[in-house]
């Protein structure tokens, strides 16, 4: 079985801070993975689970913390005011403000990937997952149902070097789980918009 959630993202990186995919094998001992709760960018709680929402993007698994989701609406490009950026999908209006929409794919396949024309025309939104209160979103093909996890099932990232929104992964659930935080803040950057 090919690890979806995490596999593409690392099986062509050299840089040993980061998680080392071998196929769909995990080799565990790196620098910038711990299974401690020493991990920045995701909100503390008193909790010892997580509630996760499984999105799934060009045939990546990917997680998001469900206390951060605001919506889930269906997806119509239509409702969109273009954008030149390809981060940035568009803006559209969301219950009075300006909601930027963008693209999960595109932030989250690596640029060098050998293979990530094959993964973004992939790309069949049919979900746009709302945050912050309506600020911004991102869209997907579809998501599962919740589901809540221990935080000792997560290989938290020390390291942010290379893919910062990338928070940890799951290797039981085969998938990565978005740092929502660090997702926007780099989507604003490449977009930069305003």
């Amino acid at each position: 079985m090919q690890a979806h959630g995490w596999n593409i993202l690392w099986e062509q990186s050299r840089d040993r801070e980061d998680i080392d995919i071998q196929g769909s094998i995990l080799t565990y001992g790196l620098s910038g993975i711990t299974n401690t709760m020493k991990r920045q960018g995701l909100k503390e709680t008193s909790s010892s689970y997580i509630n996760l929402l499984p999105i799934h993007v060009s045939g990546l698994n990917l997680m998001l913390p469900k206390k951060r989701i605001h919506c889930v609406l269906d997806w119509t490009e239509q409702e969109l005011t273009a954008h030149d950026k390809n981060i940035l999908l568009g803006v559209r209006n969301f219950n009075g403000k300006k909601l930027l929409v963008f693209d999960t794919a595109m932030m989250v396949v690596p640029k060098d990937h050998p293979k990530r024309s094959h993964y973004l025309n992939q790309r069949r939104y049919q979900k746009l997952i709302v945050f912050d209160s309506g600020k911004w979103g991102l869209v997907c093909e579809r998501t599962d149902e919740e589901i809540i996890i221990s935080k000792t099932d997560v290989l938290w990232r020390k390291s942010f070097k290379k893919h910062s929104w990338l928070a940890g992964v799951l290797p039981k659930q085969n998938c990565s789980l978005i740092d929502v935080d660090r997702f926007y803040a780099k989507a604003r950057h490449y977009s930069h918009d305003d």
